[in-house]
């Protein structure tokens, strides 16, 4: 099949998504599927190792959007130029992942080309987890939320059919108004690009943070949809117990300030370490994963982390909380928490810390979950079955 992606997350905007989509489009080019990748327009080196793999690039004309203060984030739109080339490419399945102007130019070339459309919901942009980051207020949230919602349907509803990775997600998008069938299909974890990191590596890597056996990670971007707050205070409580537990946060964003502030405040400089952001490479051949004990994340915001699914591939137990898609991914290798309550969770993470037999069973749990449920091949055989179901 000729598959056409489109997004606004992807490189060299490093999120979630990005890695998600990426994974996609190797898995189904690897199965002997042409591949073309819609995008705003960028420049970076990893484009090239894009085009390397087989994959096609579309650039989308570009603007620089100000929300995230990520000069890597652009916003992509429509035109004419773009069409004709998907256009002379005649795919077969059209597929947008980002429900804005680039998912609008899917949605029109679908329509024009008569062409089967699928749309994937990754991201609940409509809750007030997100709308915190523009400071509205209770009232301007919940506002803003219903509008978001019906727009969101208004989008997928154009769908001959949506896909999301959590079944959370899909009684969501259900409940909210969404008319079109939902099919889920995981994130993909690619083991085998997942290989060891050598022992100097690691070794400076540990030295470079001052890292122990009691480190803690967390891997995403800095904002406040992430409640990163609650965790930094779940992990005060845990340094009261466990003087030298480190907490290691792999990523920026717009919130890094307000983080740093709390940490300084709370006299934590030692104990919490920012380590910046990493590309995609980086993050896998650094050792960050291999190093830490466990993996933990406050945030409520989710649908399916893929760092989450990268800390399990690497077999670390997980802490999260019990809200939207996360309790879908902690099933025997790791401690579901109550939202905002950091008390349980610096229990929970004390707990794995401290008993090396209780780790090593949720540390194997996660690898097995892995291998069962999102490797890349099974993720990829399960989204050619969900195209032959639109496929004309």
């Amino acid at each position: 099949m000729k598959i056409a992606f489109y997004t606004t997350s992807f490189f060299p905007y490093l999120c979630g998504v990005t890695t998600a989509i990426w994974s996609l489009c190797r898995g189904l080019s690897k199965q002997g599927h042409e591949v073309v990748i819609c995008i705003p327009k960028a420049k970076s080196p990893i484009l090239a190792r894009v085009r390397e793999e087989g994959i096609k690039i579309v650039f989308l004309p570009a603007f620089q959007q100000r929300i995230y203060k990520d000069k890597d984030r652009k916003a992509g739109v429509p035109s004419a130029k773009s069409f004709l080339q998907i256009k002379k490419i005649n795919p077969d399945i059209i597929h947008f992942h980002t429900p804005d102007l680039v998912g609008l130019e899917a949605i029109l070339t679908a329509r024009i080309l008569k062409k089967p459309l699928i749309g994937s919901f990754h991201t609940y942009f409509m809750s007030p987890e997100y709308q915190r980051i523009l400071r509205l207020g209770k009232t301007g949230e919940d506002l803003i939320e219903k509008i978001l919602w019906k727009y969101n349907n208004s989008v997928y509803n154009r769908c001959d059919l949506v896909i999301t990775p959590s079944v959370y997600a899909k009684w969501d998008l259900q409940k909210n108004g969404l008319k079109k069938p939902v099919e889920i299909v995981s994130y993909p974890v690619d083991l085998s690009s997942l290989t060891k990191t050598s022992a100097s590596k690691k070794a400076r890597l540990k030295k470079r943070f001052n890292l122990n056996n009691k480190t803690v990670l967390y891997v995403g971007r800095l904002s406040r949809e992430k409640s990163l707050d609650l965790l930094i205070l779940a992990f005060n409580l845990v340094v009261r117990q466990l003087r030298l537990a480190k907490l290691l946060l792999v990523g920026d964003g717009p919130a890094k300030g307000e983080l740093k502030e709390l940490v300084l405040a709370l006299g934590l400089e030692k104990n919490i370490i920012f380590a910046g952001k990493m590309d995609y490479a980086e993050l896998f051949e650094s050792g960050v994963y291999e190093l830490a004990t466990l993996f933990a994340t406050a945030s409520t915001s989710e649908v399916q982390p893929m760092s989450i699914l990268e800390a399990m591939a690497f077999g670390l137990p997980i802490v999260g909380v019990k809200a939207r898609g996360v309790p879908e991914m902690i099933r025997g290798n790791g401690i579901i928490c109550p939202p905002g309550n950091i008390r349980k969770m610096s229990k929970a993470i004390i707990k794995i810390l401290k008993d090396q037999s209780l780790h090593t069973r949720l540390a194997k749990k996660s690898r097995e979950l892995i291998e069962k449920e999102h490797a890349i091949d099974k993720v990829t055989r399960r989204l050619e079955e969900v195209y032959l179901k639109v496929k004309r």
